[in-house]
């Protein structure tokens, strides 16, 4: 099997369209300011709206791709978010606007596990995790995107952002209807998904770790510019801390499509074992650091860490529970995931706010950090359990053990 077949391709292409909606609006939230003329709390609504629901319809967006299917959950989901962007485009109400919104999120929240289950149900069991990593980058590089074509699209009608975020959707949905196949053995006939999922203890390990790569994540997306800005005797520029800020999208793509490739070499429960043991001391370095230089370098050192780990983290979401549950095992992980995309950043301000210290933050992703070695030693130890056991092939025909 190719490694970028057509079923393939048209999951990576819905994997773009997914990281782009995501901050479509983040480049002209100044002409919806003068457009709306409402505050910026409102303006926040119409991010958040989407990120929440996407979040919320993780674990419901599994058990509907396991007993639907992975092709047609994913047809749903590309319609839904391919409305949720045109609607804006003919009307651009507030209100309208905002329960769009709330459609595309739903669309792309069970696009996520509908994409990420067939990609992978598409793909050779020796190249499951390098589609599941490009697949993860390219999230990241359509976030990238909004940036890059805005002041085009700006220069022109501010309205042709919503379309232009449609089209990304439309184009992998019809390729999905002419070429679209239902992967074999895919559905659920039987049984309650998500409680036999619930019942997973490496699932909920898995979950914990990805909670911790993605809540740093973000934690530190958030407040890099404003440290760094702390930090510089000089008094860097916001602007020019920012960057950096923004360089952590590319940063964390860049490890996720290194992490594809690592797991080829290494074992999934290595990678990410190590990967938290990386997150730790790099807080741990951050406590101390007074230097811009080391702790942009320190920053880098976190965002590949944390980003790595993505493919490993999936594949063995995938591999873990029956082939037929698959979609409910990847909602679940990446639903608590979400949890540290929203409390950490928040926890970090609140610390900040109480100590008005960077270095406490860093203590306090430090430690949370050493408590994710608890989870990744779990499933570091199962694994060696079961490789001296010897056994059976899970669902994929892979050894728990062993890179995909």
């Amino acid at each position: 099997m190719r490694l970028l077949n057509r079923h393939v391709v048209i999951a990576l292409a819905a994997a773009t369209g997914m990281g782009a909606a995501l901050l479509i609006l983040s480049p002209i939230l100044p002409a919806l300011k003068e457009f709306y003329g409402v505050s910026n709390a409102l303006l926040g609504m119409l991010v958040t709206a989407l990120v929440l629901t996407h979040a919320l319809v993780q674990i419901p967006g599994g058990v509907v791709v396991d007993r639907l299917g992975a092709r047609w959950s994913l047809t749903l989901a590309l319609t839904l978010a391919f409305v949720g962007s045109a609607l804006p485009y003919l009307n651009q109400s507030y209100p309208l606007v905002l329960a769009a919104r709330v459609v595309v999120g739903l669309g792309t929240g069970l696009g996520f596990v509908a994409s990420l289950k067939y990609v992978t149900a598409h793909s050779a069991a020796q190249r499951a995790g390098l589609t599941q990593g490009f697949f993860g980058g390219l999230i990241n590089v359509g976030c990238i995107i909004p940036f890059l074509i805005s002041p085009l699209l700006l220069s022109i009608d501010w309205r042709l952002v919503f379309l232009f975020s449609a089209l990304l959707f439309l184009l992998p949905l019809l390729a999905l209807l002419i070429w679209g196949q239902e992967p074999a053995g895919g559905r659920a006939e039987t049984g309650l998904s998500l409680g036999r999922v619930l019942k997973q203890g490496p699932v909920w390990a898995l979950g914990l770790c990805h909670c911790l790569y993605f809540g740093v994540t973000m934690t530190v997306a958030t407040w890099i510019a404003s440290y760094l800005v702390s930090l510089s005797p000089e008094g860097m520029l916001l602007a020019a801390a920012g960057l950096w800020g923004s360089l952590a999208t590319g940063f964390s793509a860049l490890g996720r499509f290194v992490g594809g490739f690592t797991l080829r070499l290494v074992a999934p429960q290595r990678l990410i074992l190590g990967s938290v043991f990386m997150l730790a001391l790099a807080f741990a370095l951050l406590v101390a650091s007074s230097q811009v230089g080391w702790s942009v370098f320190l920053f880098v050192l976190v965002y590949l860490s944390s980003s790595l780990t993505f493919a490993s983290v999936f594949w063995l979401a995938y591999t873990l529970a029956p082939r037929e549950l698959a979609g409910t095992s990847i909602g679940l992980v990446n639903s608590i995931a979400s949890l540290g995309a929203l409390l950490f950043p928040v926890a970090f301000g609140l610390i900040l706010d109480q100590t008005a210290s960077f270095a406490w933050g860093f203590v306090f992703l430090m430690i949370l950090s050493l408590g994710g070695l608890a989870p990744a030693g779990f499933l570091y130890r199962r694994a060696n359990r079961e490789a001296q056991a010897g056994p059976p092939a899970g669902a994929s025909g892979a050894p728990f053990i062993q890179a995909p």
